[in-house]
C-alpha cells in the first residue's frame, strides 16, 4: 500500500533548507568579531581590573568599540542603555518649579466688608 503525502506535510518542509540550529555565515561572522573584540579587551586588563568593572564601564567600552565597527544602529542601541547611568533624570521635585505669572496661583480672597469676630449663623 503507498501512502499518500500531502504537500505541504511536516516531513515535506523538512527536507530543504538548513537544518535547525546552524547559524548562517553572518551570524558566525558578528561571533567570531565579538569574541575577537573581547579578547582584545581582556588582555589588556588584569583579573582584578575586569572583576572591578561597573555595567556603565563594560557599556561604554561596547558603544566605542561598535561605533569604530561602523555598526551605528548596535552602538546606539547600547548608547540608550547606557544614558540612565550617564545622563540620570531630574526628579519633579528637585527641578526648579518657577511658574511663569500667568500661571502663578491667585492670591488669597480679602472680604470686601470687615467679618465681625463671632458671626451669627442662623
Amino acid at each position: 500500500m503507498t501512502r499518500i503525502m500531502h504537500p505541504h506535510s511536516l516531513e515535506n518542509l523538512r527536507k530543504g533548507g538548513r537544518r535547525p540550529g546552524i547559524r548562517n555565515k553572518a551570524t558566525v561572522a558578528r561571533e567570531l568579531a565579538a569574541s575577537a573584540a573581547i579578547a582584545a579587551l581582556t588582555e589588556k586588563l588584569s583579573a582584578d581590573e575586569i572583576a572591578a568593572l561597573t555595567p556603565k564601564e563594560v557599556l561604554a567600552s561596547a558603544m566605542i568599540i561598535l561605533f569604530r565597527q561602523g555598526r551605528l544602529i548596535e552602538a546606539a542601541n547600547v548608547a540608550e542603555k547606557l544614558a540612565p547611568f550617564v545622563h540620570p533624570r531630574v526628579a519633579p521635585e528637585q527641578a526648579g518649579s518657577t511658574l511663569p505669572p500667568d500661571l502663578t496661583p491667585d492670591p488669597e480672597p480679602t472680604p470686601d466688608e470687615d467679618v465681625p469676630e463671632h458671626p451669627v449663623l442662623g
